[in-house]
């Protein structure tokens, strides 16, 4: 199986025949990220969380004494905003009249077959033989009542992991909606360097390799196209990572509008990396019963360097990469 649930530890685990995702929830109904990398053989991570009391990092409400959580600086798989976490969030939204509070909470899973497809946009699709399993992930926010549905979609003999996001809005007032993240990955350390692609006309796809420093580095677009001057596709890599050996870790996001893909190293030496809709000039409206989806982000990793994530993204896209086929509902997997 693709899909694992631990129903006594809360930890979902995500395997391919080269890598496992491992996320849990936590005591307070969080969800958290292990783990991305080679396999390993048990989903007992716990010891990669660090617990400790650290000075200006708040905690939330339900923690009561508690000093040793705090969002501030735990690996998330979808950040909360204005909920003690003061990195760059994955969702900003504002509903009622002006709360901007998103604190999603476990609310329930399903694991289904097959890959689920995306209305009106491209995505990675299952084929006859292939095997793929989707987690569906449901994050609530118990006063706003906005619901985030989280999808893994995992292609075991590819060895990716696709992932996206779709908003909801269960309450009874409209929420306007402001960012919205395809992905958010959270790494432990920084110690890496990111790679992406810049250009101008008839000069695409500059390579560049920089160190991860403190603070944010971002790349995309705000023309109304993935455009030349950046690829929405960026690798996080060992220093040591070379073409043909070391850690690399590839987020590609299936979109062709307006993209942001952001690189943040927090003052304890973590880095987060979203992807997803550049908010620059975004803001959708989604009304009661209604909701918004967004695109798929492909997730890769390779222990054989840059040459071992281009083949395994070669391969992916290549074959099963296609516009969701006519005649398909909404959500269906196949």
């Amino acid at each position: 199986m693709a899909v694992r649930y631990n129903a006594e530890t809360k930890t979902f685990l995500l395997e391919t025949e080269r890598s496992s995702y491992i996320m849990k929830v936590s005591r307070y109904g969080h969800l958290l990220h292990l783990y991305y990398g080679s396999r390993v053989p048990d989903e007992e991570l716990d010891y990669l969380l660090t617990y400790c009391d650290r000075g200006f990092s708040p905690n939330p409400y339900e923690a009561g004494n508690d000093r040793t959580y705090s969002l501030d600086f735990l690996p998330q798989e979808f950040s909360t905003v204005r909920g003690g976490d003061y990195r760059s969030p994955s969702v900003e939204l504002i509903w009622g009249e002006g709360g901007t509070a998103f604190c999603g909470k476990v609310d329930g899973y399903e694991i289904k077959k097959g890959a689920c497809a995306i209305s009106g946009m491209p995505g990675l699709w299952g084929i006859p033989g292939e095997r793929v399993e989707t987690l569906e992930i449901c994050l609530t926010d118990p006063v706003s009542r906005v619901e985030a549905r989280l999808s893994y979609a995992v292609f075991e003999e590819k060895d990716v992991i696709a992932r996206s996001v779709r908003l909801a809005n269960r309450g009874e007032n409209p929420v306007r909606l402001e960012r919205l993240m395809s992905a958010t990955l959270d790494f432990r350390n920084s110690d890496y360097d990111l790679i992406y692609f810049t250009g101008r006309h008839a000069m695409e796809r500059e390579f560049r390799r920089i160190s991860v420093e403190d603070g944010v580095h971002s790349i995309g677009s705000s023309r109304g196209a993935s455009s030349h001057q950046y690829n929405p596709f960026a690798v996080v890599c060992e220093k040591d990572c070379g073409e043909d050996r070391g850690w690399c870790w590839g987020i590609s996001l299936v979109y062709s509008g307006n993209f942001l893909i952001e690189a943040e190293k927090d003052q304890y030496s973590q880095l987060r990396v979203n992807a997803g809709i550049n908010p620059m000039g975004f803001s959708f409206l989604v009304d009661p019963g209604r909701e918004f989806q967004a695109p798929q982000a492909v997730l890769a990793w390779s222990d054989q360097g840059f040459t071992g994530l281009s083949h395994i993204y070669h391969r992916i896209f290549r074959e099963i990469c296609a516009v969701r086929p006519s005649g398909t509902g909404q959500g269906r997997c196949f």
